[in-house]
């Protein structure tokens, strides 16, 4: 698991068919201080890698540069997958319950955030007051009793095996496809540190329309 100080996102965008989403993690790594940044593509429907991650870490603190490879790495991607250009993605407003509005106001639906922890076995690998959360996702729509599934954990990720105080973070969308970010706490070196997790959804209704 990768746990970092001043960790941050750039989304590079959604492909203009809604097919993939481009986004890059970076900050500063726990105790090493040398800067990180990785390069994800994102099938939407799947949720699911459509390129593998590239990686890059320095050997220096200099964040921006990380970041500049990274982007490369996003446009190499883009050539690979026959994409034109990124679409830049809108950030969809909502509060601290999921409530999501237009930019007029007028409400769009919630995103609703479940946890629950896994079984005894997963509990056992991790000390209070930390468990092995599993997050389930959907939109309820304000016009729509159909509620649209995004994310179903069934097993810890690697990548947050031990969490607790998870909450909705952020919400982009492009025409229907829509990538959320949850924001939990995970156990650092010095302490606990927040840890994000993204997920992807193709929606039956454009959340940026």
């Amino acid at each position: 698991m990768l746990v970092a100080l001043l960790a941050g996102l750039q989304i590079l965008g959604f492909s203009p068919d809604d097919r993939y989403v481009a986004y890059v993690e970076h900050g500063v790594g726990e105790g090493s201080g040398n800067a990180w940044a990785t390069l994800h593509v994102l099938d939407v429907k799947k949720g699911a890698p459509a390129r593998p991650p590239v990686e890059i870490r320095l050997d220096t603190g200099d964040e921006e540069a990380a970041v500049a490879k990274a982007r490369e790495a996003g446009e190499a991607a883009r050539g690979k997958l026959q994409i034109d250009a990124w679409a830049s993605p809108k950030e969809v407003a909502h509060d601290e319950r999921g409530a999501m509005t237009e930019e007029s106001g007028a409400p769009i639906g919630t995103i609703e955030l479940k946890t629950k922890s896994a079984g005894p076995k997963e509990r056992a690998k991790c000390e209070e007051p930390f468990q092995p959360l599993l997050l389930s996702l959907k939109v309820i729509w304000m016009d729509d009793d159909r509620p649209s599934r995004i994310a179903d954990e069934k097993k810890p990720p690697a990548s947050r095996p031990c969490a607790s105080g998870c909450a909705l973070d952020k919400v982009w969308a492009h025409g229907k496809a829509a990538l959320v970010s949850v924001k939990c706490t995970v156990q650092g070196f010095e302490g606990p540190v927040p840890k994000y997790s993204y997920y992807t959804s193709l929606l039956p209704y454009g959340l940026a329309e």
